[in-house]
């Protein structure tokens, strides 16, 4: 099941260094700037709640409050897909992804479902930092033989480097985040994985969205992003799209 949540986020995936909690060298005079260091004098700010899908305390003060997390804001929509292909065996895989901003957050609802057959179902829920980086995510995989639920959180961000925004092409950016998955099969015992990704993209061209996609609206910005996971130990290559009308990153899947 772990292959399972690193599939879907997969599917979907400044000059400075921040860390969760200030180091010692964030207080020392001339300090590298960026540091994160919570400021006593100020109440910091705090992201919007989506109860089904939890967010860490420290996790969500640190992307409400840091420059490297900003987002453009806006009136957006939400953006759907749809697929279908042979399964292998003589019927029709369907896959259906979603994304779309919650108001007020910088953060993007992930909805991804999968019907192989039908005795198979996949599915994910996942709330993303820009459409990019799962910060809280629940799915399940069901089977005529068992079925196989897992929840994540992510619990650490560090390793910060660049600007996200605003996109400028040939500027890049990377991150680095540790997760804990917790899985489990019915009747069976809980297992708990550990795994760090590091992240790194560089901003392309911007061209009308519907280029990328016919019927999509307003612009499309291209991403070319690579990422290791300790997982798997292998180096993925994905292209996403920052669409102005959606406000996130979104990933199109191949027809």
């Amino acid at each position: 099941m772990i292959n399972l949540i690193l599939f879907a986020v997969a599917l979907f995936f400044a000059q400075s260094n921040l860390c969760l909690a200030a180091p010692p060298e964030c207080k020392e005079p001339g300090a590298p700037k960026g540091c994160f260091e919570k400021s006593a004098a100020s109440t910091p700010a705090t992201l919007t709640p989506v109860p089904d899908l939890p967010v860490r305390s420290d996790i969500g003060e640190l992307i409400a409050n840091s420059p490297f997390f900003k987002l453009p804001t806006g009136d957006y929509s939400p953006f759907e897909a749809h697929t279908a292909k042979p399964n292998g065996t003589g019927g029709t895989m369907q896959e259906k992804t979603s994304i779309e901003r919650v108001a007020g957050s910088p953060l993007c609802r992930y909805s991804w479902d999968l019907v192989s057959s039908v005795d198979n179902k996949m599915k994910s829920e996942a709330l993303m930092w820009a459409g990019m980086i799962p910060i809280s995510m629940r799915s399940s995989d069901t089977s005529k033989y068992s079925t196989n639920t897992s929840i994540s959180q992510t619990t650490r961000l560090d390793k910060l480097t660049g600007q996200p925004f605003p996109l400028k092409s040939g500027n890049g950016f990377s991150v680095e985040w540790t997760s804990e998955y917790v899985s489990q099969y019915v009747g069976k015992k809980a297992e708990t994985t550990v795994s760090v990704t590091h992240l790194t993209c560089q901003v392309g061209a911007t061209g009308p969205a519907s280029v990328v996609q016919a019927g999509l609206k307003g612009l499309a910005t291209t991403l070319a992003c690579t990422s290791t996971s300790s997982v798997s130990g292998r180096i993925n290559a994905t292209t996403k799209y920052w669409l102005d009308s959606v406000g996130c990153f979104v990933s199109i899947p191949k027809p």
